[in-house]
């Protein structure tokens, strides 16, 4: 797995995010301790089950496994 020092995400990582804002391209973006998480597809106010696919030093991005429906 690839990893950032000041990230507290890693590539494959399989997280529980609630959507908080919506981002230019209209992309959802959570947080996770203050780190930036995009997730293609999702909507504000939505909580999502994310995989990480991407990481930068200042965010990540996530994609869409499942909607609130199949989170536990």
């Amino acid at each position: 797995m690839e990893s950032s020092d000041s990230a507290p995400v890693d590539i494959g990582d399989e997280l529980v995010l609630e959507i908080e804002e919506t981002g230019e391209e209209g992309d959802g973006i959570a947080h996770r301790q203050g780190f930036t998480i995009i997730v293609p597809g999702a909507s504000l106010g939505e909580r999502i089950e994310g995989r990480i696919r991407h990481l930068e030093a200042d965010y990540a991005v996530a994609e869409l496994v499942r909607h609130e429906s199949g989170v536990d």
